[in-house]
């Protein structure tokens, strides 16, 4: 029963860095449009987004499995 629980984090993992680094990319290239800092900035913001959106799933995990799986049922 391990492998599925480590396919399932890394699917969150793979998950989050694609969201998190789409969402951190639209943001910088509004804000900057294509620069010399585009690349720097989009990857700092990149970190910081990715850091807060790990923290977020796995606190939040739980209680988000809970409720699909009521509303589910």
């Amino acid at each position: 029963m391990a492998a599925p629980k480590r396919g399932d984090f890394l699917f969150l993992l793979l998950m989050l860095l694609v969201g998190t680094g789409a969402a951190a990319f639209a943001l910088v290239f509004t804000r900057l449009g294509f620069g010399a800092g585009l690349l720097h900035e989009w990857l700092r913001q990149w970190g910081i987004a990715f850091v807060a959106a790990l923290v977020a799933c796995v606190l939040a995990g739980p209680t988000v499995r809970a409720v699909v799986s009521w509303v589910t049922r």
